[in-house]
């Protein structure tokens, strides 16, 4: 998929309900290389630390991924931090979500 095409994406995706969400997972996707199995299986504490605050990487253990490796996926994409994966209800209540 070219920029373009991605940008015209996000546009549209920008105008759906749950677009914030949406988009964090097109950035996910595309920026990070995240396959949709491995979104799948993220749950909140692989994202966001005890604190609230966005992790510097993702830890996907084996059960997660294709081939059944255990990869790292670094969050220094500055377009995916951008877009919002730091949840505003972890924010209120940072001392639950990472337990999901």
């Amino acid at each position: 998929m070219s920029e373009a095409e991605f940008k015209r994406v996000v546009n549209l995706t920008k105008k759906k309900a749950h677009a914030k969400r949406n988009i964090a997972l097109l950035y996910c996707s595309f920026g990070l290389g995240l396959r949709a199995k491995e979104m799948v299986s993220l749950k909140v504490r692989h994202v966001l630390g005890i604190d609230g605050e966005l992790l510097e990487e993702i830890n996907l253990d084996s059960s997660m991924t294709k081939g059944k490796k255990k990869r790292h996926v670094f969050l220094t994409n500055s377009r995916v931090i951008d877009v919002g994966l730091e949840s505003p209800q972890c924010r209120r209540s940072p001392g639950l979500c990472p337990a999901d």
